[in-house]
Order: structure tokens, then C-alpha cells, then sequence
């Protein structure tokens, strides 16, 4: 596939299908407008009726997506010990096969396959995940989040100078270690791209890897700095292995190592998972439009 060839038409192809994953991107948008379980609760139960109905999920579907359910409730009740890491280390190997589409009864949907976005860079495939939402969703459904645009600043200035360093840091980092080249581009995939990964990508891996992981590290290691350096460290290694199915190259492996740290930090500077979020989403976005994306084909 070129890069001229992706019609944004695709998504009117099957409205029903457009609907459903519009319905789940929703409920998570919801989550910061009026974080109320009747409103993204009904988004989700929307989505579940439109997604059976498009074929994207399986009856069978519902039993990964009801045990993340219960067990996330669970652990926000003073459960404690060898049963509240028990019921965790349940809940993450659920989670994450969920996000590595494991678990049966999902159909994602690839809207491109192979596409080169830039000049000697490797083909790039996009898939909108509908079981990798809903593990977002269902995980930050219990987390306290941002209400208001006065926390939202508030956020930002707490937190604007270190995305801005970690961002530098991994894009400079990422040519010197030859990953990637300078390419600045506006390629004809950037509106669902952006609105796929901040939604679809970047809020499921920070709320399960973040909000989920790191946090339930630090409540085992303790709230010590020992404890949470490793902690954060843990969960950066394991933010690595997620990735090592993706490319399996040792600098950007450990590019990813350090982008792990970088948004562990910054969750565990500021308490909040929004924090983390908009850090990963402002890396990747960075990367997508200033430089070689996904990386340099010579790296595979």
C-alpha cells in the first residue's frame, strides 16, 4: 500500500463497525468530561451491542471483559497480602492478553496494512483494537481522575518541563542510536492516527502499565524511594518486553526501557495517571510527524 491510497472512506464501509469503536472511544474520552459510571458505562454497553452486531466480538467475549471488571473492583477494597497479589497477578495476565489480543471472541480491525510513511522506514500496519480499549476503560473506570480544567492546568504546570525533556531526550536518543532520521511529513493517515493512538493505544498501555502495574508495585515494594525506584523499574522492563514483539532490536528496545522510566516518573512525580498519558501521547506524536515512523527499515 502507498501512502496516497488510504481513503478515509474505509470507515464508512461498515457504519455499524464505525459506530461500535466510536462508542468505546467515547466511553474513555468520557471519562474526563463526567466521570460517572452511568455515562461510560452506557457508551460501553452501546459499544458491546454494536460491536456483536458487526461481528467484532464473540459471545465469548464477555467472560475476559467481566473477570477485569470484578477483579479491578476488588482490588479497590482493602484487600491485602498474598490475596490482594494473587488477585493482581490474575488481573495483569488477563489484561495483557487482552491487550496482545490473546483471548478469544475479538475481531480487531486493521484499517491499513503495510503502509510506508516514510522513505526507507519500515511498513507500518494499523489496527483499531476493541479488546485493548476496554481494558482502559474498565482499569481507569476505578482510578480518580482529572474533573476539571483548573486541575488540568495545574497538571501541566507541574508536569510541562519534564514532558518536554523526555521528549527531547528519546528523539534525540533514538537518531543517535540510528532508529530512526529527521523526516518531517504530514502523511494522509495523521487524522485517525492520532485520534487511534492517543485513544486506542496510549490510554489502555498507560492505564494498565501505569495506572495498574506501577501503582500495584509500589503498594508490594513500598512507597519508599527504594521502593518505588523499583518499582518504576520493573514496570519499565516489562513496558520493554510488551515491545518486544514488535521489533526486536536491542537500542530501541532500549529506547523503550527509557521512555518506560520516563512515564513511571512522571506518574510517580505528580500521582496522576493523566500525567503519563499525555507524556507517552506527545512522544509518539512527535515521532510520528517529525521523524522516520514506526523506525528505520534497516533495524528489522
Amino acid at each position: 500500500m502507498t501512502l496516497s491510497s488510504f481513503s478515509h472512506l474505509v470507515f464508512f464501509v461498515d457504519p455499524i463497525k464505525t459506530l461500535a469503536f466510536f462508542s468505546i472511544g467515547m466511553a474513555l474520552v468520557s471519562l474526563w468530561i463526567r466521570k460517572t459510571a452511568w455515562l461510560w458505562g452506557s457508551f460501553a454497553v452501546i459499544s458491546l451491542i454494536l460491536a456483536y452486531s458487526s461481528h467484532i466480538i464473540a459471545p465469548l467475549a464477555v467472560i475476559p471483559i467481566t473477570l477485569v471488571f470484578v477483579l479491578n473492583w476488588i482490588l479497590t477494597l482493602p484487600v491485602k497480602g498474598l490475596m490482594r497479589l494473587t488477585l493482581f497477578g490474575i488481573l495483569f495476565l488477563i489484561a495483557s492478553a487482552l491487550c496482545f489480543h490473546f483471548m478469544p471472541g475479538f475481531t480487531n480491525w486493521k484499517l491499513v496494512d503495510s503502509l510506508r510513511i516514510s522513505p526507507g522506514g519500515l511498513p507500518y500496519t494499523m489496527w483499531i483494537n476493541f479488546d485493548k480499549a476496554f481494558v482502559g476503560l474498565l482499569l481507569l473506570g476505578w482510578l480518580p481522575l482529572i474533573q476539571s480544567i483548573s486541575q488540568w492546568k495545574e497538571l501541566l504546570r507541574k508536569s510541562l518541563i519534564w514532558i518536554i525533556a523526555s521528549s527531547a531526550m528519546l528523539l534525540i536518543l533514538s537518531q543517535i542510536l540510528h532508529v530512526v532520521t529527521f523526516d518531517p511529513k504530514l502523511p494522509s493517515i495523521f487524522i485517525p492516527w492520532l485520534l487511534i493512538n492517543w485513544i486506542f493505544v496510549v490510554i489502555p498501555e498507560e492505564a494498565l502499565l501505569r495506572g495498574l502495574l506501577l501503582k500495584e508495585l509500589c503498594t508490594f515494594l513500598g512507597h519508599t524511594t527504594k521502593g518505588k525506584i523499583l518499582s518504576l523499574v520493573i514496570s519499565s522492563l516489562i513496558f520493554t518486553l510488551f515491545h518486544l514483539a514488535w521489533i526486536a532490536y536491542l537500542p530501541f528496545l532500549a529506547l523503550v526501557f527509557i521512555a518506560g522510566l520516563a512515564y513511571g516518573g512522571i506518574y510517580l512525580w505528580t500521582g496522576k495517571i493523566e500525567s503519563a498519558i499525555v507524556c507517552h501521547g506527545v512522544v509518539n506524536t512527535l515521532h510520528f510527524f517529525l521523524f522516520t515512523y514506526p523506525a528505520l527499515s534497516s533495524i528489522a
